[in-house]
């Protein structure tokens, strides 16, 4: 699950990524435009029955990302807003936040 909010006054939006807190993943971060695609930078925390990572970035841009699991298992978000090809042939997922964003 992916949960934005605009920060008030600003056209930053907080951007947090969700997954349950039962993943079998010992350890979780999220890598995309955002954080120079660093896999490490943005980790998961436990917070009740889920984990989250959140970040803060520009209105108006689509941001493309993708999940890493213990290290070196990337994966995609099932509620990701899109998807398209990466140079690797692989898929990675898009944050959309050219419209409409809260």
């Amino acid at each position: 699950m992916i949960r934005c909010s605009r920060r008030k006054g600003s056209q930053e939006v907080r951007v947090s990524f969700v997954l349950p807190a039962d993943s079998s993943e010992r350890a979780l971060a999220v890598a995309g435009d955002f954080n120079g695609w660093d896999p490490v930078e943005t980790r998961f925390r436990k917070r009740g029955d889920e984990r989250v990572a959140s970040v803060t970035v520009e209105a108006g841009r689509r941001y493309a990302f993708r999940y890493v699991g213990d290290g070196d298992r990337w994966f995609n978000d099932a509620d990701a807003h899109g998807y398209e090809p990466n140079e690797y042939g692989e898929t990675n997922c898009v944050l959309d936040l050219t419209e409409n964003t809260p």
